[in-house]
């Protein structure tokens, strides 16, 4: 089971650099953070939906799909991922869509009771949406549209989601504003019964008096799950990660227990089984062990691992899959490697930009042939800072942080 009030304060922020002021939900693929806004900067055109990379930068927007004669000034507010469908509401239709190319088409549609619907989740284990604003009731349909029941609520939620790891029947956490100005609310629900139970309340960063929407995930951070939302701060709209719980499916302890006699030693092994996403360089974990050796229980030691990349030596083989295998090491001072693999021969472009977009460094601009590449990346007349690495290649777009630290 995760969070259960054990944390959820605030972890990372960043601005939001799209014209927008109005932000208004937030949902995440794994990759892409999705935001809707409510497009103040063209009164007359379409609402916006947003795609910003993990660390926070815009990549692209797009429209959202609802005809002219039925969107609404807000339009999407609350979204949700239904599998690889991006769902949101609109004046009463929920609208389950699909990135077509360069913008968003409806592939399903259905009326709900809700508008707007600040707050929209869907629950993959009952195939339920739950939906409803801050002032309205909880309001629940299955996947296909059918009417299931509403609950009562008192506490005026702004965002929800589905956290898959919770083991009771609680699986729904709805953040809400306060007590008091800068902080939020986590509570969690079960969805069967409408029950809901106070988790905890933690302050905002910077100052942000507002957030909105929300999802939980892991693949932010694949150490920790995080809960996620958008906040809203007059012109500084932002998105705010929360901390929920530390999360390391990808180890395993070998020979965990013993008995160790005088002057004899006993063998722990760690071992890492590194996820795809995992970057390349330094990662500490600390192993909690009770002997009856020590007064003091349990023992908490730290174990320093480094992930490295493994030269191809063959000059014959081809990689089989695309690839980008990130920076080596990062955080770095003052260079650092960046490895990627073609599948075939393919245009390449990888660029470094500062905090504000800035493209700050161009490593290749051009054709490169199939296989396994590396390039370096000098940041000596630079200063100390985050950065980030972009690589289009193929049917690679990516982007990912760098740390120079001097």
């Amino acid at each position: 089971m995760i969070g259960d009030g054990e944390n959820y304060s605030p972890v990372f922020g960043t601005e939001l650099d799209s014209m927008e002021t109005r932000h208004r939900g937030i949902a995440f693929d794994g990759l892409n953070f999705w935001v809707s806004g409510s497009n103040n900067f063209d009164l007359d055109g379409p609402n916006k939906l947003y795609q910003y990379s993990k660390e926070g930068e815009l990549i692209a927007t797009f429209d959202q799909p609802v005809p002219s004669e039925e969107r609404s000034s807000i339009g999407f507010y609350g979204l949700t991922f239904e599998d690889d469908l991006l769902c949101g509401v609109d004046s009463g239709v929920l609208y389950k869509m699909e990135l077509n190319g360069e913008e968003f088409v409806v592939v399903e549609e259905f009326e709900v009771g809700v508008n707007p619907a600040r707050y929209l989740c869907y629950d993959p284990s009952r195939t339920w949406f739950i939906m409803g604003d801050a002032g309205s009731n909880i309001f629940v349909y299955n996947s296909d549209g059918t009417y299931r029941y509403q609950y009562d609520q008192n506490f005026g939620p702004h965002g929800l989601s589905f956290n898959p790891e919770e083991e009771s029947n609680f699986k729904l956490v709805f953040i809400s504003d306060g007590p008091g100005v800068g902080r939020t609310s986590f509570h969690k629900l079960n969805p069967g019964n409408g029950n809901y139970e106070f988790i905890r309340s933690v302050e905002n960063l910077n100052g942000v008096s507002s957030v909105n929407g929300g999802v939980i995930t892991n693949a932010w951070n694949p150490f920790i799950w995080t809960y996620v939302t958008v906040t809203d701060q007059d012109q500084r709209d932002g998105i705010q990660v929360h901390k929920i719980d530390e999360y390391l499916p990808y180890g395993d302890i070998e020979n965990p227990n013993g008995t160790v006699f005088s002057g004899e030693e006993w063998t722990v092994n760690l071992i890492l089984e590194p996820h795809n996403s995992f970057d390349l360089g330094e990662y500490r974990f600390y192993v909690d062990f009770a002997t009856n050796a020590c007064n003091e229980n349990p023992q908490v030691v730290e174990v320093v691992m480094n992930l490295v990349g493994v030269e191809d030596i063959s000059q014959t083989l081809q990689p089989l899959e695309w690839s980008f295998d990130g920076a080596y090491p990062n955080p770095f001072n003052p260079s650092t490697t960046m490895a990627f693999s073609l599948k075939e021969t393919a245009t390449v472009n990888l660029s470094i930009f500062n905090m504000l977009g800035q493209e700050v460094a161009e490593l290749v601009a051009g054709e490169m042939q199939a296989g396994s590449h590396s390039l370096t990346f000098d940041g000596q007349n630079l200063a100390s800072g985050i950065y980030f690495m972009q690589l289009n290649a193929g049917p690679i777009h990516e982007v990912r942080k760098l740390v120079l630290m001097k």
